[in-house]
């Protein structure tokens, strides 16, 4: 019998600082993929718009999947990818900026390279 091989986790985080009016699409364009595998960071990095609220509506839909750090200071990228580092779980983990959006192949293109260079 074969063995079925487990599909990597990807973490993909979301860095937001007031881009709320673009953060809905971003989100969309994660839970769209067609690789299944992946956990979602929002990460509110101080906020006045409705970055929060639309953040907060994801992640009550996708409670397993979607997470809201909140930041009431912005941290910065580079100290957010440190700390990302410590609660991620996947085995890939990429950033997305809050006005940018995946392809829906996105994560399975990227997983499928990554694991075919790494065997």
């Amino acid at each position: 019998m074969a063995k079925i091989k487990k599909l990597p986790l990807v973490t993909v985080y979301i860095p937001s600082r007031n881009y709320g009016k673009f953060l809905e699409k971003s989100v969309l364009s994660v839970i769209d993929q067609l690789y299944l595998e992946w956990e979602l960071f929002i990460i509110d990095e101080g906020s006045t718009d409705n970055t929060k609220t639309i953040a907060e509506n994801y992640q009550n839909k996708y409670p397993t999947k979607i997470k809201l750090i909140q930041n009431k200071e912005p941290l910065g990228l580079q100290k957010l990818a440190n700390d990302l580092l410590d609660i991620a779980k996947g085995k890939y983990i990429i950033r997305l900026d809050a006005d940018d959006w995946f392809h829906e192949v996105a994560l399975l293109s990227l997983v499928n390279k990554l694991e075919k260079a790494l065997s």
